[in-house]
């Protein structure tokens, strides 16, 4: 097969992936047309049932990092409990200043457990550019990466922000098992989300394990938005639950890894 021709011998020969990937294929397309917003399926209840279904499979694989379901699913329960104990409710938003690494997803998926919105700073702004970015969506707090701290620290200042400690610091480094030194003024993410019990409580009626406590998330709420100046908050870039859902894919409606490069 070149990238030209596409043979009808060459699309039979790819049928069987197909067809071994359709049930995933098909229930995301099932989670994508749901059309109760009140209905309890959001990444985080994802990422739940793949814990409990897939547990010792890897669901993220970085450099010489591999975290399966179940120890991702715990990282993002004692972030949502974080966040919960910070006093951060369904409907608020954070944002997020950090590289392409694993703290980025057990970010986003904490916060999904609790309903709250990630907004996704473009790494590569900065000063007034990235003063706005951050303003324009309001957030109770702002997440930023050891990597990002020389960039941010540069408007930190002009943030404008309600939380009496909005700027988490998280190590460049693997911030489950390390935590790094905060600098002054920011509240060392790492370390605060170790000193969380993972509290869990057992769903009888659906039977899956889920962060106890109220204020869960819902289908209809934001998830995800990706801002930029020079767009602002674009409605195509803003996801609820089931566009979530439907980005990511057949890794999380299939217990699939995600491989960051």
């Amino acid at each position: 097969m070149t990238q030209d021709n596409v043979s009808p011998r060459d699309i039979a020969r790819s049928l069987p992936g197909i067809l071994r990937r359709f049930p995933a294929i098909a229930k995301g397309y099932y989670y994508y047309s749901v059309k109760n917003e009140n209905k309890d399926l959001t990444l985080g209840t994802l990422v739940d049932r793949n814990a409990e279904k897939y547990g010792h499979r890897p669901a993220i694989l970085f450099e010489d990092r591999s975290i399966t379901w179940r120890e991702f699913n715990g990282w993002a329960n004692r972030i949502a409990g974080f966040l919960k104990t910070e006093g951060l409710i369904r409907g608020d938003t954070i944002a997020v200043f950090l590289e392409n690494r694993p703290e980025l997803l057990a970010v986003v998926a904490g916060a999904a457990k609790v309903g709250v919105a990630c907004a996704m700073l473009n790494t590569s702004q900065k000063g007034r550019v990235l003063e706005h970015s951050i303003n324009l969506v309001s957030p109770k707090m702002v997440v930023v990466g050891e990597e990002l701290v020389e960039a941010f620290d540069g408007v930190k200042a002009d943030i404008r922000t309600s939380h009496p400690n909005p700027f988490l610091f998280l190590a460049d480094t693997n911030t489950m098992n390390i935590f790094g030194d905060a600098p002054e003024g920011y509240v060392n993410m790492a370390a605060k989300v170790s000193a969380q019990i993972e509290q869990i409580v057992l769903d009888s009626r659906q039977g899956r394990v889920r962060l106890s406590g109220g204020g869960q998330a819902r289908h209809a709420d934001k998830a995800v938005q990706l801002v930029d100046r020079a767009v602002g908050v674009d409605p195509d870039v803003v996801l609820g639950h089931p566009r979530a859902v439907a980005q990511c894919g057949i890794a999380l409606v299939a217990g699939a890894g995600v491989n960051l490069v």
